[in-house]
């Protein structure tokens, strides 16, 4: 689940410009003495490297984004932005500890800097200690209320907390703030599968409206889809996987396309696995029940398989082989086709 930890960027950049149009009309007139010109040209100078660095962290230009963080340690007055981005590029590189420490060190200096509030508690998550990151989370609102992803970010630790109930609110409050966060439809449903499933479903089918596809979410999806034989999701879910390589994601296609008949996309699941999937034998025998219903391929998909096996030999381990070729040597056991009405009308 993602976890954002920087500004709400348009907005920041949008009350920059403004202030910049103020300063400008301002400039024009001359009402500012020298002095007040200098500090607010200084002003400027800060607000426009915290923009810039911001937007370089956003984009994923992690070093371009350090290397100017330096350019605010002249400023006196940016101190605490200036640790608060280092945090960031530490978070970055995964030494927590350091970012953690920066982090005091800039809200220290600024306690209403909601971004660095917002970033301790994303990394007090992820040390697992979640009364903490609830506190932090819920310093980051208090500053600043309509950000989504701190609502979202505190009823994930809410729900990791089993505290489903202020989580579900969190979360509402986080979808009324934006309706178009996948992963905030993903964690409601997390909340609702054992109260509500339905309403879980549907929520599962919210993300995946829009375009949520973490590994992980489709599967749970799937699974709560078959579990209450929710077709027309499960072809939903199939469409949108078509080019997703997963081990255990292949697996349940594999099944469901057998399950419902269409071999040549369950042959197509079926080779994925093979070339793909269960490298080693325990793994493979803990899949056996499934991977068992492949035998149907020795009725109407043999001469693809001995292909398979041909061009693939040399890329399938030992055990893999033999089970295949015990495939091709069984003989059909699938009754006869029943006769399709419209096409062998009878007379």
């Amino acid at each position: 689940m993602i976890l954002e930890i920087f500004f709400p960027l348009l907005f920041y950049l949008n009350n920059l410009q403004n202030e910049k149009e103020l300063y400008q009309n301002k400039k024009t007139f001359e009402l500012y003495n020298p002095q007040e010109l200098e500090t607010t040209e200084k002003h400027f100078q800060i607000k426009s490297l915290v923009s810039d660095i911001t937007l370089l962290f956003f984009i994923g230009k992690d070093k371009e984004a350090y290397n100017k963080t330096q350019e605010l340690a002249k400023y006196k007055e940016s101190e605490s932005y200036y640790n608060y981005f280092l945090a960031v590029w530490e978070s970055k590189q995964e030494n927590y500890l350091k970012a953690q420490i920066l982090l005091s060190k800039s809200l220290n200096l600024n306690p209403e800097l909601d971004t660095a509030w917002n970033l301790l508690g994303y990394l007090q998550s992820l040390a697992g200690n979640y009364s903490d990151a609830v506190e932090s989370f819920k310093k980051a609102i208090s500053l600043y209320p309509y950000h989504p992803v701190y609502r979202y970010n505190l009823a994930r630790t809410y729900w990791l907390l089993q505290k489903n109930e202020l989580a579900l609110n969190e979360i509402n409050l986080c979808i009324t703030l934006r309706d178009n966060f996948p992963e905030a439809y993903y964690l409601k449903g997390l909340l609702l599968e054992n109260s509500n499933p339905e309403e879980s479903i549907n929520n599962y089918n919210e993300a995946l409206e829009r375009n949520f596809t973490d590994e992980d979410f489709i599967h749970r999806f799937l699974l709560l889809s078959i579990k209450y034989n929710k077709k027309e999701y499960i072809l939903k879910i199939l469409q949108a996987t078509d080019n997703i390589n997963n081990q255990n994601l292949n697996l349940l296609r594999f099944d469901l396309f057998i399950q419902y008949g269409e071999l040549n996309k369950a042959f197509t699941e079926f080779s994925k696995i093979m070339l793909n999937g269960f490298f080693t034998i325990e793994e493979f025998q803990n899949h056996q029940k499934i991977l068992e219903k492949a035998h149907i391929f020795s009725c109407n998909y043999k001469k693809e398989l001995q292909l398979f096996l041909q061009k693939n030999k040399k890329d399938l381990q030992e055990f893999k082989i033999k089970w295949i070729e015990n495939i091709l040597n069984q003989s059909c056991k699938v009754p006869l086709r029943a006769k399709d009405p419209l096409i062998n009308p009878a007379l």
